[in-house]
Order: structure tokens, then sequence, then C-alpha cells
């Protein structure tokens, strides 16, 4: 009887082991399960974005940049982020872009570098860094993407024309009108395009500075330094009734930023 009891201690202590090995078991599966679905719910979603660093701002302008920096303490974009300061940075608001940048030193740089080369046909032995690439087009050089840029950025924005202006401007007040009338799509060289102008008060932010640029980026005379003034690609118009009477024709015949004559296609 003894001997009985004593195997049923065993074989009671034994179904107890078991039960408890069990529950353990199951235990240490859910906490994992539940702390894997937790992982997943934190990380970041990246089925949408084509590479590292290139999700863009909605309807922003993709700028590439590229560079040859191999000093480890340089910054091979330092004089690019000026450029894009003096010359775009002021109209980010109504003209949304991206900076994308890489280093062609670097492996990664170079891969990409290749890939757009060959993706837009830019093959050519005698590239020059640094480099932009702006809607498929290459500017090689500090100096020849300091020279295009801003004709360049506003074209590939769909920006017709920069209009710049003053709330107390009688001039520019009589101007409403006009501009509440200027077709949204105009007929470019038998192709409808849109018509998009820019209207930046002058003393608003750095409007000031960036229409006094203009002034001597354009050569204009001190007589014609005023506003209501516009600015296209192949010149500017100042005073209200040359802009009223020339604008128009002037964008349909292709001398605005953006144009058929340029490469337009929106």
């Amino acid at each position: 009887m003894r001997i009985r009891l004593v195997k049923w201690k065993i074989y009671g202590k034994a179904i107890l082991l078991f039960i408890f090995i069990v529950l353990l078991i199951c235990c240490t599966a859910s906490c994992v399960a539940e702390k894997q679905e937790a992982k997943k719910q934190e990380l970041p979603k990246q089925e949408f974005l084509e590479e590292p660093g290139e999700q863009l701002k909605k309807g922003g302008v993709p700028i590439y940049f590229f560079h040859n920096t191999a000093c480890g303490n340089c910054d091979g974009t330092e004089e690019f982020h000026e450029v894009i300061e003096e010359q775009i940075s002021a109209y980010e608001d109504e003209c949304p872009y991206e900076l994308l940048e890489y280093n062609v030193f670097k492996t990664s740089g170079k891969e990409k570098w290749d890939a757009m080369v060959e993706e837009y046909q830019l093959k050519n032995d005698s590239y020059i860094f640094p480099a932009m690439i702006l809607e498929g087009k290459i500017y090689l050089g500090m100096e020849e993407i300091r020279e295009h840029l801003l004709s360049a950025f506003l074209d590939a924005s769909g920006i017709s024309a920069m209009y710049f202006y003053r709330e107390d401007c009688s001039e520019c007040q009589e101007m409403e009108m006009f501009w509440e009338q200027l077709p949204e799509k105009i007929n470019c060289d038998g192709t409808e395009i849109p018509c998009k102008v820019i209207k930046l008060e002058s003393r608003t932010d750095t409007n000031g500075e960036q229409i006094r640029k203009l002034f001597e980026s354009y050569k204009i005379p001190e007589e014609d330094q005023m506003v209501p003034i516009v600015f296209f690609k192949e010149g500017y118009l100042a005073g209200k009734q040359e802009i009223e009477t020339n604008l128009l024709q002037f964008l349909e015949e292709g001398k605005g930023f953006y144009s058929i004559k340029n490469g337009g296609s929106k």
C-alpha cells in the first residue's frame, strides 16, 4: 500500500510538471508572437519609397545634385545650398521642391548617377562634377547650375511668369481684373499648355531681396525698376500698360519659363 502511494505521488508530480512545462511553452510562444506583431506595427511602411531619402513632397519637383567629395570632413553640397537659397527658396510655398543629393565618390552615389544617366540617356564622356539633373536635363559645374537653376526650376514647376506687386500700389490694384481674366490655358505653338503666374508681394518675406536680384540678373534699367513688373524666361514687362498689352502674346509665343519651346509637357 505504501509503495502504491509513493508511486501515485511520483506520477502526480510528473503530471503537474508536464502541465507546468506545457503552460510555460504556450505563454512563451504567445509573448513572442505579440512582440513580433508589435514590431511589425512599429516598422515604417517602405513600400512606397523607391529609395531611401527619395520620398518627395506632394507635388514637389525633384532636384538631383551629384558631387564628387572624397574628403570626409568636407561638405560637397554647401555652395549648391547657397545657390538654392539665393534663387528658388523664396518660391517654395508656391512651387515645392525636394533636394536629392548624392556623392558619386561613394558606391551608392555612383550607382544612382549611372542609373539616371541611363534613364535619361545622358551618356557623355566629359561629365564635370558637381552636376544637377532637373526634369531630365543635366547641368554641369556650379557656373552652369547657377546660370540655369531658376528658369529650369520654374519651367519644371509649370510656371509661366513671376509677377511682383505691392498692395498699396494703385496700378497693381487696377490690374486685379486683368489677372482674373487671364486664361488658365494658352495656345503655344499649336499646343494647349497651362498659364500659371506666381504673384509675389514685394515687401513680404524675402521678396524684396529676390526682386532686386532679378533686377540685376535681367540687367533692368533703373527707370523700369518698379512694380507692377513681370519676369519671364526671355525678358520682363514693367508697368500696367506694358503687362496688359504684351504678356499674353509673349507667353503664347513661348517666351515664358514654361513652354513647349522649353520642352514642357505638363
